[in-house]
């Protein structure tokens, strides 16, 4: 099944909108970045709870609102969740067709229906993606994981993440490694391979959405050298009795890395998107021996700020020191040193 309208819209001069829109703004530029110590990193995830935006102004003012509150709290780094660039879509004045033609269309053709509407916005998203985060970014002065967008490449269809720099400017990507059903159904590839990416306060790496749910990618992190994941997501199933005791949390537990979670959560696309955002840490580093830095509730797009020390990570996972076993050092003892203590004094001398 085919759309029943042609190319939607060309939004050029979408760019000029935006960069006006965040002029009227007024930004004061931060001074977050002038003091740099990776004992005393501030992160910030700034989860996405979508609206009905009537204009393009509407949806650079929210994310300017998660932008402000977390450089407000000191944040260097701020974390967007995942298809936040898909988001713009909905501005579309075709938008309720294309929703009408999803739902008319037999579910086998669903996938190119999708595929045909995301090459027909492409331009428009593409644009408005970039040049809003490029222009906060700036603005505020600091980096910004600008959460992923849909993006062809070629004859390839990839989910992909931008981190942007203090002045704008693309440090790296990271496409998304696994894709999910519904996104291998229109056409989406899998990514090659991990990218560290290198910063002022560190380096670090991306894992998109589901790739947060393999092991492995953490494990490939820390060996290319990263200290923190940031983890973008958006996810459909997200009933979990205990949400904040999954995917990223197990992650970083298991492979010695901070973690900050950010959700996108609202309808978009025929589908209703929940969870929780949060900033996470392995149990050794953390005062309360927990692990949960910082964590939103579901469907609270609150942003979270929070330090994280960064040098705990060498020192906490020594192999030869971070283990406390109080039962086998207790039985280990009395095998070994039990018949020592109750040998007479001067013993040694006498050897």
């Amino acid at each position: 099944m085919k759309l029943s309208f042609s190319n939607p819209f060309a939004l050029k001069g979408s760019e000029k909108k935006i960069i006006k829109a965040i002029d009227r703004l007024a930004i004061d530029r931060s001074d977050n970045l002038s003091f740099l110590d990776p004992a005393a990193v501030r992160v910030a995830a700034a989860p996405i709870k979508l609206r009905p935006y009537r204009k393009l102004d509407d949806f650079v003012e929210h994310l300017n609102e998660k932008m402000a509150a977390a450089v407000g709290g000191g944040a260097q780094l701020v974390c967007f969740p995942e298809l936040i660039g898909l988001a713009p879509i909905t501005l579309s004045p075709h938008y309720a067709r294309l929703l009408a033609d999803y739902r008319a269309c037999p579910a086998k053709e669903r996938g190119q229906l999708v595929n045909d509407a995301l090459y027909d916005h492409y331009d428009y998203l593409q644009e408005t993606y970039f040049t809003s985060f490029s222009e906060l970014a700036c603005q505020y002065g600091v980096y910004v994981l600008a959460g992923s967008l849909y993006l062809f490449e070629g004859d390839c269809l990839y989910n992909r993440a931008y981190l942007f720099d203090p002045d704008g400017d693309i440090v790296a990507y990271q496409d998304k490694l696994n894709p999910t059903r519904d996104e291998l159904e229109f056409g989406v590839d899998a990514g090659e391979a991990l990218t560290l990416m290198q910063t002022r306060i560190g380096n670090l790496c991306v894992a998109i959405g589901q790739d947060n749910c393999y092991f492995e990618i953490y494990r490939i992190a820390r060996g290319l050298g990263a200290k923190l994941m940031l983890a973008p997501v958006c996810n459909l199933n997200f009933g979990c009795r205990l949400p904040h005791a999954a995917d990223v949390y197990l992650r970083v537990q298991e492979t010695p890395l901070y973690a900050v979670k950010s959700a996108l959560t609202g309808d978009l696309m025929q589908r209703h998107f929940g969870g929780v955002s949060g900033v996470y840490a392995p149990i050794p580093t953390a005062a309360d021996k927990q692990g949960l830095l910082a964590a939103s509730g579901n469907e609270v797009e609150r942003p979270l700020t929070c330090r994280v020390n960064l040098n705990k990570l060498d020192a906490v996972f020594d192999p030869f020191s971070c283990d406390d076993n109080p039962e086998f050092l207790s039985a280990f003892a009395a095998r070994h040193y039990d018949a020592a203590d109750a040998a007479p004094a001067g013993g040694e001398d006498e050897l």
